[in-house]
This record gives C-alpha cells, structure tokens and sequence, in this order.
C-alpha cells in the first residue's frame, strides 16, 4: 500500500491518518500562533466599530446675552435690589450665569456653544438683541468669525423683590422668570422660545447692613434655577 496522504492537524492531537511526526510541535506552534492573531484583530475591530467615541456638535449656537425687561413697579429695579458683594453690575453678572449654565449644561448635547456676549459692551448688546428681535442676525453675526447655525438670547421678564419680617427677623425673597429665544442665524426666523423662573431668599448673615437687598447668593440662585429650567427645555428640543 502507498502512503497515506498527510492530514492537516488544528494541533489538538496528532492525526488518525499518520503517526507522530517530529515537525508536529511547531505546525501546532504556529497553528495556534495565527488563532491568537486573528482574535486580536477580532477584538480591536469590536472596539473600533462598537465603542462610542467622543460626540461631536452637529450645530452651532451663539450665545448673544441677556437683557432686562421687566418695568413698572418700583422693585423691579435690579441694581437698586441686588447687594453685589463685588460692586459688578447685577445685569452683567446675569449675563455670565447665563453663559456658564448655557455652556455646561448643553456640553452633551449636538450644540456646540459660542460665547458672543465677551465681544461687546451692555449697550451694544442690547442693541443687537433689538436687532435679533427684529428678525436681524446681521449685527449678532459680526462677533464671530465661526461658522453659526443658531443664535441666543434672553429677557428677564419678571423681577419681583418681597420683604417679610418673621419673629424679628427681616427675610428678602426675590422672583426672576426669564425668556430665551433661538433664532436661525441665516435668516433670523424664531425657531424656539423656553422660559424658566427662580426663587431664592436671603436672610440673617446674607442680608447686607440695611437689610433692604437681596444677597449675590441669592441673586445667583434664582439665576441659575431658571436658567438650568430653560436648558432642559432646550435639550429636549435638540
């Protein structure tokens, strides 16, 4: 009889076919070699096509600022109402609460967020947001030399300061409701309005010496309270 034809071993036991031959332990070697091989690239293909990368923003947003609103009553005066502990404006601290929270809480969203209020002064702001209001993004669009899909900006419309004396202590309560607007930036058209409200009180250590005004705690807790309602609203919307 000839011999048998040699049969190929996946190196688990010598074949049927034939006896042991000395080169079996490197075939076996190199067999499992190429297995081990292609499992790496098995699982680093898993991890490239499966594993989430880092998200990317598929739009742009300027954030242009806001603006106070709110007439009438004698206590809808902010900066005669708000004690800022740094003697800032009450109204350009808003504006950078209103960034802050804006930023943070839309980072994980597709918006990628853009500080435009840094680029000008209250009063140019102000003007730019009558602009916007008015269906121009012209003015709003000249603080960017990025690519802008969407525009933002904002009203406090409501301010309400309230005095209440408890048990001879003397406590400051204050209301702010606040608007935010989004706009196309290509044609100025409205796109979504979101409103949020806040309330924050101070009292004992908070009041300052006259206890007539409101804390900067105060002021930036009703900030932010509605402004984070406002950003939940917006991410909804995203």
């Amino acid at each position: 009889m000839g011999k048998k034809p040699y049969k190929f071993s996946w190196g688990f036991a010598p074949t049927p076919t034939r006896g042991w031959h000395p080169l079996d332990p490197a075939i076996d070697f190199f067999t499992w070699g190429r297995l081990f091989g292609k499992a790496v690239l098995l699982a680093v293909m898993t991890l490239v096509l499966f594993v989430p990368g880092e998200a990317t923003a598929k739009y742009s947003i300027g954030l242009v600022g806001i603006q106070s609103a709110v007439q009438g009553a004698e206590k809808t005066n902010i900066a005669a109402y708000v004690d800022m502990q740094d003697k800032r404006d009450p109204m350009e601290f808003a504006q950078s609460v209103f960034t802050d929270i804006m930023t943070d809480e839309l980072a994980t969203t597709e918006l990628e967020t853009i500080d435009l209020s840094r680029q000008a002064n209250m009063a140019r702001r102000d003007e730019i947001i009558f602009q916007l209001k008015m269906g121009d993004p012209s003015k709003a669009l000249q603080l960017s030399d990025k690519k802008l899909d969407y525009l933002m900006y904002g009203y406090i419309s409501n301010f309400t300061v309230t005095h209440r004396e408890s048990l001879g202590s003397n406590n400051i309560s204050v209301e702010v409701s606040l608007s935010a607007h989004i706009v196309e930036s290509a044609t100025g058209k409205a796109v979504f309005v979101a409103t949020g409200k806040g309330t924050a009180a101070s009292h004992g250590v908070d009041l300052n010496k006259d206890g007539d005004k409101i804390s900067t705690k105060a002021w930036t807790d009703a900030l932010e309270k509605a402004l984070t309602q406002i950003a939940d609203k917006v991410k909804k919307e995203v």
